[in-house]
């Protein structure tokens, strides 16, 4: 193998900037939904009105756009290709608002996370600008790809706890799953994830949301069309917790999919930061506690993380106990999994 290029004074500073303290957030999520008649969506699709969610479509887009754009990036072009990633992050959609205003609403998850998740992306989008440096811009691209995963998903979750038509709606346009033929966002990334590690995802995501659906349409049944459901039905509780646990599997795959990749990696540091952020979306949720991952486990994997990170930039070719990484990783998808 190719000795490594040390890693440059921005990918450490990004690195930084990422593990920073959450800042506090603004602003909720209101799109103008129209609360149609569940008729409307016809033949028992999982959502009320196709109208609800239009904006977060417009975001998906977006997001494959700024995918594309990132993965053609070059030393030559970088410059132009992450400005007009910005330009798209910072579209008429909304999508840079909605990030810098996203909160996880989870229990146990950080209150405040959509400031620090805008700045990680618009410090990624400057860096790559100024940079002629190929693995800078790649590491930077990744920043931005899958921070907005993890907006996704907590958007998903967002939407998913307001007990309205058209709130259920915004949550299914998030989730990427509208098309099944051209999946989107957290989606497409669970469609990879299946035949590489033996699992089946989209299509019990998808059953999740019909069932969601279906529970809340009952709840709602008489009520106005901007009017929320009195309380969450059993049924639909279950089935936000089984989509909000096929989407932390997703990414818990997703990690170790990144540090099986390692070591047939030319670019060691941009497999480690994918890894690192697909962690930052689960750790929450593991520091809540995991069957056989205690809360000082989960610490580790995230100190090591970073710690791999940082030894690249001396030369290491080596991720220190990566054997242990997965072990410790593949608890996590143990307990997502039963």
């Amino acid at each position: 193998m190719r000795p490594l290029k040390p890693r440059t004074t921005t990918r450490l500073a990004l690195a930084s900037l990422l593990a920073l303290p959450i800042l506090s957030a603004c602003g909720g999520d209101e799109d103008g939904s129209t609360g149609a008649d569940p008729a409307a969506a016809g033949g028992g699709a999982p959502y009320f009105s196709p109208s609800n969610f239009e904006s977060q479509l417009n975001r998906l887009d977006a997001y494959d756009r700024i995918v594309g754009l990132h993965a053609e990036a070059t030393p030559d072009n970088a410059a132009e290709s992450f400005e007009a990633i910005q330009r798209d992050y910072e579209g008429d959609h909304g999508l840079a608002g909605k990030v810098a205003g996203r909160q996880d609403d989870h229990a146990y998850g950080p209150a405040d996370i959509g400031v620090a998740m805008d700045a990680g992306i618009r410090a990624a989008i400057a860096s790559a600008k100024a940079s002629t440096d190929a693995g800078e811009i790649k590491w930077a691209g990744q920043v931005v790809d899958k921070t907005l995963q993890r907006f996704f998903y907590l958007s998903v979750f967002h939407e998913l706890q307001d007990l309205t038509r058209g709130h259920f709606d915004e949550a299914w346009g998030y989730s990427g799953l509208h098309d099944l033929q051209s999946l989107q966002g957290v989606a497409a990334t669970a469609s990879k994830r299946e035949p590489e590690f033996g699992v089946v995802l989209v299509n019990p995501l998808m059953a999740a949301f019909e069932e969601a659906h279906d529970a809340l349409a009952i709840a709602l049944e008489g009520k106005g069309a901007d009017e929320a459901a009195a309380e969450a039905p059993a049924a639909y509780v279950a089935a936000v917790a089984e989509i909000d646990r096929l989407m932390l599997l997703t990414f818990a795959h997703s990690v170790m999919h990144e540090l099986d990749g390692y070591d047939g990696s030319d670019e060691k540091d941009v497999k480690l930061i994918e890894g690192r952020l697909y962690y930052d979306a689960i750790e929450p949720y593991v520091l809540n506690g995991v069957e056989g991952l205690d809360a000082a486990t989960a610490t580790w994997l995230r100190a090591q993380f970073d710690k791999d990170l940082a030894g690249i930039a001396d030369g290491s070719e080596d991720v220190e106990d990566l054997a242990r990484m997965k072990v410790e990783v593949a608890k996590v998808i143990s307990a997502l999994s039963e």
